[in-house]
């Protein structure tokens, strides 16, 4: 026999509210600093990463727009992740990054539309690393492109 009040707390996890978005949107800002740190650490090394975050945190409305509800912000941050996984790509060559980098850019776009702008960028940055790569002929355009189509 099920008690009345039974499923009570099921009601206050799992129904839509505003501290629900809210709470979601403060996960995305929280990825979104810290997608910031290792981009920023990659490039730049630690210091850079600290007060480049520091710098992020201490913004005008950084605090209040990380928990302020707008689709934005999961957009931002899945492009971020974009060009944080085309940075380790850059650096180890592996075929799994460019694959998730392309992942977190076309969710990035599903998100909101105007992240498109990203994609032919990245495109040309994958094309310009296989054309200066010394590995490949420059006449085997088949080795050339195929990562950028990918």
């Amino acid at each position: 026999m099920i008690a009345r009040g039974q499923f009570k707390n099921y009601k206050l996890i799992f129904e839509p509210s505003v501290n629900l978005s809210r709470s979601i949107i403060l996960l995305f800002s929280t990825i979104l600093l810290w997608q910031t740190w290792i981009v920023l650490y990659l490039l730049g090394g630690i210091v850079h990463a600290f007060i480049g975050s520091l710098f992020l945190i201490l913004s005008p409305y950084y605090l209040k727009l990380s928990i302020s509800v707008m689709v934005g912000l999961p957009s931002l941050t899945l492009a971020m992740g974009t060009i944080t996984t085309i940075i380790l790509w850059h650096l180890s060559h592996k075929m799994r990054w460019l694959i998730f980098s392309a992942l977190l850019l076309s969710l990035s776009i599903l998100t909101k539309l105007f992240t498109i702008f990203l994609a032919p960028i990245i495109v040309l940055g994958i094309f310009l690393d296989r054309v200066f790569d010394n590995k490949i002929k420059k006449s085997n355009w088949k080795k050339l492109l195929f990562l950028p189509v990918l």
